[in-house]
């Protein structure tokens, strides 16, 4: 093994080395756990876990091995994004022997690891009752760390059913757990989930002091992707309850900051936000410089959805303000855009513009047209 190599530790590497000094290890077992050692310190996951099944294959029919194997070779899957969809398996597989060994503690993680495989294959029923097992056995245990993770596992799940009441009933209880462990990450990200599921449930006082809290806490402990999310939240809480000043002010700070980490995704939602809220606000023309910007990055990142999106409202606005010149410049542009994407049917529509007069008419778009990155229904208006 390499020296730089020889003393990197990770919590599968540790797995490893516990089995390698299993006595029921066979001597072709023992060689491909070796293997497997050395590919997962360079984190090459998927290529370790052929060897770890060759391990389980050619080693002896022993239980507390078999068990200890089958969790490796579970916990590797979940690192490895080539390797998803039979990550169940394995951890089924580390339950049935946990049980037949009669670990009460390693059945409690197996039942978690085949809960989170389960919710990330969207199987969330067989989620739901892992999730529900591994808090009532962590519950027995009495281990508050595991009650935690299994409460908001839980919310997570509620959530994603749309039980929002269930959901938040789940996260107070996590939220308690985790202030009396002082741990401010992880209140940070559970008042961030309270504040969506409030969101969710149109409740915006709530769902401001989820994410005011978030963003109170994500300043203390200089997390600036964190804040960038809360400020972003914060913002869409603001617009839906109609205080779209406030809205304003916080996409704008959350926009200095994405521009200072470079993060140019978030940038893009950001320019979005800004130019929809000003449209709100009924200021056209500082709407128009915010599409602008969106229109340039979408440019740059060769996004021709993306470019087809900024050029319709650009149109649109131009038209709103009386600068018939522009919306023209806009709808050939968007004319071009369409073609480049090959979508003959909205080349049409966008022609039919140039020869349509009279007062504004509505065209809906079908879905198919900018794919699903972009809005599956855009505003036409005539050019007079």
């Amino acid at each position: 093994m390499h020296p730089s190599l020889r003393h990197h530790s990770t919590p599968l590497v540790d797995y490893i080395r516990q089995a390698s000094h299993h006595g029921g290890l066979s001597t072709e077992a023992s060689k491909q756990l070796k293997e497997a050692d050395g590919l997962l310190r360079r984190g090459r996951h998927a290529e370790a876990i052929s060897c770890l099944e060759l391990s389980l294959l050619t080693s002896n029919p022993d239980s507390s091995l078999q068990c200890l194997l089958w969790r490796l070779l579970g916990k590797c899957s979940t690192l490895s994004r080539a390797v998803q969809e039979g990550v169940y398996m394995f951890f089924l597989h580390h339950l049935a022997f946990c049980r037949e060994l009669n670990d009460f503690e390693g059945v409690t993680k197996a039942e978690c690891n085949l809960g989170i495989s389960y919710m990330k294959l969207g199987m969330l029923k067989l989620a739901g009752r892992c999730f529900l097992q591994y808090l009532e056995n962590s519950r027995v245990l009495q281990d508050n760390m595991g009650i935690a993770k299994a409460l908001s596992n839980l919310g997570v799940l509620s959530k994603n059913f749309g039980c929002t009441g269930r959901a938040i009933a789940y996260f107070e209880q996590h939220l308690e757990i985790v202030e009396q462990h002082g741990d401010l990450e992880k209140q940070a990200r559970v008042y961030g989930n309270l504040g969506s599921c409030h969101e969710m449930a149109r409740q915006y006082p709530q769902a401001m002091f989820g994410h005011g809290k978030r963003l109170e806490i994500v300043r203390m402990t200089s997390d600036w992707r964190s804040e960038c999310y809360a400020l972003c939240n914060l913002g869409n809480c603001c617009r839906a309850n109609q205080k779209y000043a406030e809205a304003l002010e916080y996409y704008t700070t959350n926009l200095s900051f994405l521009r200072s980490m470079d993060n140019t995704a978030g940038e893009v939602a950001s320019l979005l936000n800004l130019g929809a809220t000003c449209e709100l606000l009924g200021r056209t023309k500082k709407a128009i410089e915010w599409y602008t910007l969106y229109l340039s990055l979408m440019v740059q990142l060769k996004d021709l959805c993306g470019q087809a999106k900024a050029l319709a409202t650009l149109a649109s606005l131009s038209e709103d303000t009386g600068d018939m010149k522009k919306a023209r410049i806009y709808y050939t542009k968007l004319v071009e855009v369409f073609q480049q994407i090959g979508d003959q049917k909205a080349v049409a529509m966008a022609t039919d513009i140039f020869s349509l007069s009279g007062s504004i008419k509505v065209i809906k778009v079908p879905k198919n047209i900018l794919s699903t990155k972009a809005l599956t229904t855009l505003r036409w208006r005539t050019a007079l």
